[in-house]
Order: C-alpha cells, then structure tokens, then sequence
C-alpha cells in the first residue's frame, strides 16, 4: 500500500510542475564542449523564484532520453510573460554530435517545472582537441587537455636581437630544460595541444616545426619583404596556431601590400602554404589572435584600427574587415597585440604608451563587405587602469588564459615588471562590455631572474594558460631586453586579484609588494 501512495504522490507532484515548452534550437545552436555558452528559450516558465543553480540541464541522444551528460544554468533571464532564456555551458564531457537539451527545476523554495519539449543543439568539437583560443606572443607554451607536462618554448630573439636558438622548459609536471639550435633567429612560438606539435617563425622567412625538443622541418613562408612595428621590423613576424584545423597563421612582410605586411596560413597536416593575404586596412598586428570557433583572426593594429578576418568556409580564404578603434588618452589609438576570451566572444586589445584597454563583444558584431576589405562594428569599451606603478612603454602586449575563469593579463615591454590582472565578463550578447576587476603589481625580484625582472622586447614575451593539473589561470613571462631570456616567472593570476589592494600611498587597484601573495610567483631558469 506505501509503494503504491507513494508512485501516486510522484505521479501527483509530476503532474503539478509547470510544463515549459522550449525553442526547438539552442541561441547559437551549436559550440564546443567546455568552452561555449548556449541558451535554451521557451514558455511556460512558472511564477516565482527560479535560482539559476537549481536548474537542472541535462543532454541526451533524444528528446526525453537517459543524460549523457548534465549541468547547472549560469543564469535564467525574463523575456516577457511566461518566456525566459536560460544559459548554461556546454559540458566538457560531451563528444561531437547533436543533443536535446530538457530542463527542470524541483528545488525546495523555487517554481518547479519540467520541458513539454526539448530544444536541440549541435557539438562541433569537443574541448580535448580544442583547448580554445590560443593567446598569440614570443613564448610558446604547449599545455594538454588531459593532466600532465606543460612545456614552455621560449625564442632566443626579438625582433631586434639577432640570438638563434629556442630553449624549452618544463613549468608544470618536469623540471628539464634544454635548448634547440636554429639556424635563424626566432621571435616567436605557438603550440597545438591536440597534436603536439610547435611552430616557431624566425625574423627570416624561416618555419620550424618542432616535435618535443626536435627541430623536424624547416619550411619557407610567402614573404616577400619586411613588416615594421614600432619594435622592430622582420619578414616572418610571429604565429598562432587554429587547434581545430591544425593550421598556424604567418604574419609576414608583404612588398606589394599597402601596409608593407600581410598574414598566410600554413596547413600543418600537409606542411603547404596558402596564398598570402594582403593587410589593408592596417599593418598586422604585433600579436594576432584566432578564435577557431567563429572562424576570425584577431589583428589589432597600431594604425588606429581593429581588423577582423573572416575564415571562410573554404579553410584558407580570408576577407579583410576594419573597426576604427576608439581613442586613447593620448589622442590616438596603437592597439599592440590582440586577445580573446573566445568562451564568451570578448576581444582584447592594449593601447601602447596608455593605460587604457579596449573590450569589444564579438557576438554582437556587424559586417559590412566592401573592397578591398569591409568594416565590422560591435559594442565597445575602453577603460583607463589607474595605477601608481608604471607600465614600461604603456600597455602592450596581452594574453587570456584560455578556459572558463575569464582572466586576462596585460603589460608592458621593453623592460619593467609591472603588470594587471583583468576579471573581463562571463557573459556576452547584449549591452557594452566592461572590465569587471582588474588589481596592478609588479613581479617580485628573484635570484634567479639575476634580481629585478626586466621584460624583453617585442613581440611580447608574455602568454597565458590554464593548467591541466590544477585548474588554475597562470601568466609566464619572460625577461630577456638585451640578451636571450635567463628566466620565466609564472604568476597565478586568481591569487593576485585575491590580494588585498591600496593603502601606503597606493592606488586602490594597486597589490603592494607587502601584500604580494606568497607562493604567487615561480621562478624558472631558462639556463
């Protein structure tokens, strides 16, 4: 008799949940596991407190089906009446294919409610083989999906230092280091973590491709003269690898080209070139970036624009969009480097010789084609760090480290330590993007580093990952102004805006030496 008053209860409780029935596709109606939001709409939501961590999400092969895999929401918005839009990442776990998302909420306190239907959405890649947007800048660092070793690949050279070589260091799960020669000098060094492999471009029209500590291949780049930074000029100028297609991206002097510059991708699974791609609308940027999930290639320019190349579906055409940026506090507008928090669309660019950061949301962006390129508009913000410390030739390079705490780094180059830690949105697709937090410090003096930290020189010896061994966001720096790096210096990037702040003449976003965080920094010999 309990057995069968109980079902009936169920049965009764069940049946008083509200019934909500949900678009038939998620907004946008795919993405990658572990790294992109989607959110289901729908009717039917009840009355009353709905707390988005109650919500169950759960993903299955049909509609109604046994989860394959189940999270939480991120947060549950009002549209009108009984229609809400609820957001939630997708599931690390899940593998590629199509799944049908339900939702419900049987929570003490909140309005319940079930799905009548289920809102489907595609996974076109899962997070093992993507680690995301790869940060772009002189250090390299190749970091797997799974636990395990996280190497370094730090160049010899910049722009305008002619040292050859590259040395590799263990940061996390080894302590070895050795060094590969090359014949030219290297500025930079990008790593694909679903395959292994490295690229590094020298200031040549040399690409090495590099297995663990071995230099396998030597390849030659489309360029055909030298693109000129305020930092120095070179032919190949520096690299960033798409993990989804396996494909690195050159930016290269182009002779014809109107800026004296240009970018071509390189295939890495047939080792080929593609046509080089004239840049128009501006000099390339010091440190591109690719978001492989929106099919971009992120150049901020020092030439007062934000460019966006848009992938298209051929893999290697590109068609060329420029976004005026906004003014700095100098009057102009020398966006150094270029970044992306790419699990939300945020865009980052540094305004050198400023303090000033400029956000812009690329889900929102607009294009407009036009010839020989189009312009793109999204909502957009600049913000100034006040600061008592001071950030050698105003902020210039940057790095996100990729993963789902969205934080980011900027600094300075050509010497000093000084650096911020910035907390950019979680969320993205509607209104004006804004720095969240940020906290400024300058990397402590070490022994191993000789003493002071001095950073080295363009194209930025900064980058940024996330740890597969203890999830933590940590920023590798660099030194090396005038002689190859003899130090890295890793910085835990949630500790420093843990830190308290202010005080003892201080700005209030500023973290004093005294109040540095123990154990923030860790030191390594490149040597």
């Amino acid at each position: 008799m309990k057995s069968i008053i109980t079902v009936l209860c169920l049965i009764a409780a069940q049946s008083a949940f509200a019934q909500v029935k949900e678009n038939t596709w998620t907004t946008p109606d795919n993405g990658v596991a572990g790294i992109n939001d989607v959110n289901v709409s729908g009717t039917g939501f009840p009355n009353g407190t709905i707390t988005p961590s109650n919500v169950v999400i759960s993903l299955a092969a049909t509609c109604g089906g046994t989860p394959v895999a189940t999270t939480t929401a991120i947060s549950v918005r009002a549209i009108i009446g009984s229609s809400k839009r609820v957001d939630f990442q997708i599931p690390a776990t899940l593998a590629t294919g199509t799944y049908y998302v339900s939702l419900s909420d049987s929570a003490a306190g909140d309005a319940h409610f079930t799905n009548a239907t289920c809102s489907a959405v595609n996974v076109t890649h899962s997070n093992s083989t993507l680690a995301a947007c790869l940060p772009s800048s002189s250090l390299g660092v190749l970091v797997p999906s799974t636990p395990g070793k996280v190497t370094a690949y730090v160049p010899n050279a910049s722009w305008e230092l002619s040292s050859t070589g590259i040395q590799v260091v263990d940061l996390e799960g080894g302590t070895s280091k050795t060094s590969i020669s090359t014949p030219n000098p290297v500025n930079s060094c990008s790593s694909n973590p679903a395959t292994g492999q490295t690229v590094c471009t020298a200031n040549t029209t040399d690409v090495y491709l590099i297995s663990g500590t071995a230099l396998t291949n030597t390849l030659t780049s489309g360029a055909t003269g030298s693109a000129s930074f305020s930092g120095g000029s070179c032919e190949n100028c520096g690299v960033a690898i798409n993990a989804l297609s396996n494909k690195a991206l050159i930016n290269i002097g182009l002779s014809a080209s109107p800026t004296g510059s240009g970018v071509q991708l390189l295939d890495l699974n047939t080792n080929t070139f593609s046509t080089p791609v004239n840049a128009t609308t501006g000099v390339v940027s010091e440190n591109p970036s690719i978001d492989p999930t929106r099919n971009l290639i992120l150049s901020a320019s020092e030439n007062n624009t934000y460019t966006l190349f848009q992938i298209q579906s051929d893999g290697t055409t590109l068609k060329e969009f420029g976004s005026a940026s906004p003014t700095d506090t100098n009057g102009s507008a020398e966006a150094d480097s270029s970044g992306e928090d790419c699990s939300t669309g945020i865009a980052i660019a540094p305004m050198e010789f400023t303090n000033d950061v400029y956000l812009a949301d690329l889900t929102q962006a607009t294009f407009t084609p036009g010839s020989p390129a189009g312009t793109w508009n999204a909502p957009n913000s600049t913000t100034t760090l006040v600061t008592n410390y001071t950030f050698s030739a105003g902020l210039s390079g940057v790095s996100v480290a990729v993963g789902t705490s969205h934080l980011a780094v900027v600094t300075g180059e050509f010497g000093g330590n000084t650096f911020a830690v910035l907390q950019l949105p979680s969320k993205s697709g509607s209104g004006t993007p804004n720095i969240v937090d940020y906290a400024v410090a300058q990397i402590p003096d070490s022994a191993v580093c000789g003493g002071s930290f001095v950073a080295g020189r363009d194209p930025h010896t900064i980058t940024a990952y996330t740890s597969p061994n203890d999830g933590k966001a940590y920023a590798v720096f660099a030194n090396g102004y005038n002689a190859p790096p003899s130090c890295l210096v890793r910085i835990d990037l949630a500790a420093i805006l843990a830190a308290p702040r202010g005080g003892g003449g201080y700005a209030a976003n500023d973290v004093s030496p005294a109040n540095f965080p123990a154990g923030a920094a860790t030191f390594y010999s490149t040597h």
